[in-house]
């Protein structure tokens, strides 16, 4: 398990096509350990947040109104198993 940071970034809105987001997670205590994926769509943004990292609904919502109206956001104090995050191509 790799306690860290989820960390997302609306790159495209959408105006030529599907919204982007870049997302990646970083291991408290290890260095340079994020690596940026590309996820096309919010529909399945939302989808690797509910059902790949299993995040509850609140912090669904809360780092998709962050994303909404700042941009950017993060989730902090996650506890992910290493085998997700090389699934997901996180790490």
């Amino acid at each position: 398990m790799s306690l860290g940071t989820l960390q997302m970034a609306w790159i495209n809105k959408g105006e030529n096509g599907e919204e982007q987001y870049h997302v990646m997670y970083g291991i408290d205590g290890a260095e340079r350990t994020m690596k940026a994926r590309s996820i096309h769509g919010r529909g399945v943004l939302t989808a690797i947040l509910t059902s790949d990292l299993h995040l509850v609904t609140e912090r669904v919502n809360k780092a998709l109104d962050d994303l909404e109206s700042l941009g950017t956001c993060s989730v902090t104090g996650l506890n992910i198993p290493d085998a997700d995050l090389k699934r997901l191509d996180l790490v």
